[in-house]
């Protein structure tokens, strides 16, 4: 779902959209999202203000983490 809405959704609705489609709780695909850019299993533009209200552009991630999460939802 993240990949999927290339950048078009700002952070804050789209990770509230996953919580609500994989029926976790309200904060969990945010902390998720913020837990992947720290570790850098995920990348996006360090020198863009990264902000709730705005979209997050994933440019680049480890690829064996997508194949091996595609069967999660």
């Amino acid at each position: 779902m993240i990949f999927h809405d290339q950048g078009n959704t700002s952070i804050s609705k789209l990770c509230l959209r996953c919580d609500n489609t994989f029926g976790i709780e309200n904060g969990t695909s945010m902390f998720i999202l913020k837990h992947m850019l720290a570790t850098k299993k995920w990348r996006t533009d360090m020198n863009t203000k990264i902000k709730n209200s705005n979209p997050l552009i994933i440019v680049n991630c480890e690829e064996h983490e997508i194949s091996r999460n595609k069967d999660v939802g």
